[in-house]
C-alpha cells in the first residue's frame, strides 16, 4: 500500500506572493547570521550548511509546508504490511546539475555513506535501523528495516540525506564542492563571506527554480543584515533579531514573516566534568535562572519559556510539567545539600554570530550570582566553537536546536547515550528506554504519551538546562514573490521564489 504519513509538530505556515505572476531571472541575495560550516549532506551539523545545502541536494522525499512527508526524487513508495520493507519507486528523468541521470545506484550509494562509520554522519542513527539498502532495478530502492521504526519517513525526508552520484565522495571534496539534482547547483564559496549558487538547468521540477542566481551572505551584525534588507542590498534576511520585529512590522519597505517557532535555546553543562556531574549543582542552576526575564530581555518577549522539555506547544507531545522553573531559595538550599554554597567559576561558551545567545549567556551570568558561581562568557567564531562543543572543551554552552519536525527529533539525538549530538555527555537507561520504545511504537497518541514522559525525565535530570522557545522570522523586499516561512525554518521554498518589479 502506497502511504503518506502526517508529520507531528508543524504549525501553520505564511505564505506569501502566492498567486502572483512569477518572472523569470535576476539575482536572489540571502542574508544568514553565520557563515557555513561545509555542504557534505552527510556531515554538516550548523544550521547555516543546512540552508545553503537544501538547495543544492534532493532527498526521497520531502516536507511539504502542509506538513507532509510527500514526492521528491522518489515519486512514490509502498510499505509492506509488517512495516518493515520499504519500497521506493524514483521520479524518471531526474538529472544531476552535471546532467547525469540520477538512478537507484545514486540513492543506495548515499544512504549506505550515512551508514557508514567512517564517514562519521551525525544522522547515522536516523537509518540505524535499517538491515539493508538495495537497487533491484535503475528505477527501484528498497530499504529493509531490522524493527519497526516510526519515524523513518520523516528521516528519509530530511535534507540530510541528500543525495550525490555513486562514487563522488572519493573522487571530490564534497564539503567544498557538492554535487545534487536540487533546483540550484554549486559555483562557489568564499569563506567568510558568501556561497553562490546558480539555476540547475537540469532540475526536475518543471520551470523551477525562477532566479537565475542564489547568493548567500554571511552577515554577522544583526543591524547590518536588517539595514541591508531595508535598502535592497539583500532580498532576504533570516534570523530577524527580536529587538527589529516590532518596528520591521511597522515598515513600508520590507515584509515581515514568522511567529512561533521550533528552535530552543539552552544552556548546556558539560557533565564530564566536575562540579556539572553533580545533579544538584545542575538543578540550582536551574532554579536559579527567571525564565520569564530572559526571554523578556534578551528576546523583547519573542519566545516562549520552557519548564520541562524542547518539544513546542504546536506539537501534541508538548507537556507542561513545570519542573524546570524560578526559585531561587531552592537554588540556594540545593548549592548547599552539594556542598557548593560557596560557589565556583566557570566558564560559558558561545557562538559570537549569535548575539541573542550572548546576551543570554550575560543574563545567566548575572543570574547565577546569588548562587556565588563566577561566570565568564566567552564569545567565539562559530567554528571554532563548534569544535570545541563537539570535543568536549568547555564547561558550559548557550546553544540552539532548530528544524525538528517528529518527536524523535527533540530528542534522541540529544539525550539517548552515547548520540553524537549528546555532547554534554547524558546517560540514562529509562531515558534510552523511553527513547527506544518511541521508536518502535507507530500508534500516535501512545508515542505522544511516552514522549511526555521521557521530557519530564530529562528535566528532573537536568540534562540540559531548558531556557526558551523562539519566534522565528524573516524579513524581506516586497519584489519577492512566492516566499514561504516554514516553522521548522527551512528555506525549501527559495526554489519558488521570483523577483518582481
Amino acid at each position: 500500500m502506497t502511504q503518506y504519513l502526517r508529520m507531528v509538530g508543524i504549525s501553520a505556515l505564511l505564505i506569501v506572493g502566492a498567486g502572483s505572476a512569477q518572472t523569470r531571472g535576476g539575482t536572489l541575495t540571502v542574508a544568514q547570521q553565520a557563515d557555513i560550516v561545509g555542504l557534505d549532506p552527510a556531515t554538516y551539523s550548523a544550521a547555516s550548511s543546512a540552508y545553503v545545502a537544501e538547495q543544492i541536494y534532493d532527498s526521497l522525499l520531502t516536507v511539504t509546508p502542509e506538513g507532509e512527508v510527500a514526492p521528491s526524487v522518489a515519486a512514490k513508495y509502498n510499505v509492506s504490511t509488517n512495516g518493515l520493507i520499504y519500497t521506493f519507486t524514483l521520479r524518471p528523468g531526474v538529472k544531476f546539475s552535471d546532467g547525469t541521470p540520477l538512478t537507484s545506484k545514486d540513492v543506495v550509494y548515499s544512504l549506505k555513506r550515512v551508514l557508514d562509520p567512517k564517514t562519521a554522519s551525525p544522522r547515522l542513527n536516523d537509518l540505524g535501523k535499517v538491515a539493508s539498502v538495495t537497487a533491484p532495478s535503475a528505477s527501484t530502492v528498497v530499504v529493509t528495516l531490522k524493527e519497526v521504526y516510526a519515524p523513518f519517513l520523516t528521516k528519509i525526508a530530511a535534507a540530510g540525506m541528500g543525495i550525490m552520484p555513486s562514487g563522488y565522495a572519493e573522487s571530490h571534496d564534497v564539503v567544498k564542492q557538492p554535487l545534487g539534482s536540487g533546483p540550484f547547483k554549486f559555483v562557489s564559496w568564499v569563506p567568510g563571506d558568501s556561497v553562490t549558487l546558480e539555476r540547475n538547468p537540469s532540475y526536475w521540477e518543471a520551470g523551477k527554480p525562477y532566479v537565475d542566481k542564489l547568493v548567500f551572505k554571511a552577515l554577522k551584525d544583526d543591524v547590518t543584515r536588517i539595514t541591508n534588507v531595508q535598502t535592497g542590498t539583500v532580498d532576504l534576511a533570516i534570523g530577524v533579531p527580536q529587538n527589529q520585529v516590532d518596528l520591521l512590522k511597522k515598515s513600508t519597505s520590507v515584509t515581515l514573516v514568522g511567529g512561533a517557532g521550533t528552535w530552543y535555546d539552552y544552556l548546556g553543562l558539560n557533565l564530564t566534568k566536575k562540579p556539572f556531574d553533580n545533579v544538584k549543582v545542575r538543578q540550582a542552576i536551574s532554579y536559579a535562572l527567571n525564565r520569564d526575564v530572559i526571554v523578556k530581555t534578551a528576546l523583547f518577549g519573542k519566545g516562549t519559556p520552557i519548564n520541562c522539555g524542547p518539544i513546542p506547544p504546536s506539537n501534541g507531545a508538548y507537556v507542561d510539567c513545570k519542573v524546570q522553573v524560578y526559585d531561587l531559595a531552592k537554588a540556594k538550599q540545593l548549592m548547599s545539600e552539594a556542598g557548593m554554597s560557596k560557589g565556583f567559576s566557570m566558564t560559558i561558551k558561545v557562538g559570537a554570530d549569535y548575539k541573542s545567545q550572548v546576551n543570554i549567556a550575560q543574563l545567566i551570568q548575572a543570574e547565577l550570582k546569588p548562587l556565588n558561581i563566577t561566570v565568564q562568557v566567552a564569545p567565539m567564531e562559530w567554528g571554532s566553537f563548534l569544535n570545541d562543543y563537539t570535543k568536549k572543551n568547555y564547561d558550559a554552552v548557550v546553544l540552539g536546536w532548530i528544524g525538528a519536525v517528529d518527536p524523535d527529533d527533540f530528542l534522541y539525538y540529544q539525550f539517548h547515550t552515547g548520540e553524537k549530538f549528546n555532547t554534554e555527555g547524558f546517560s540514562d537507561k529509562e531515558v534510552d528506554r523511553l527513547l527506544e520504545l518511541g521508536r518502535s511504537t507507530v500508534d500516535k497518541a501512545k508515542r505522544q504519551v511516552i514522549y511526555k514522559q521521557v521530557q519530564t525525565l530529562i528535566s528532573q535530570k537536568m540534562a540540559y538546562v531548558f531556557l526558551h522557545i523562539n519566534d522565528q522570522y524573516e524579513a524581506f523586499r516586497p519584489n519577492v514573490k512566492g516566499y514561504v516561512h516554514y516553522t521548522t525554518g527551512s528555506l525549501e521554498s527559495l526554489k519558488d521564489v521570483s523577483l518582481g518589479k
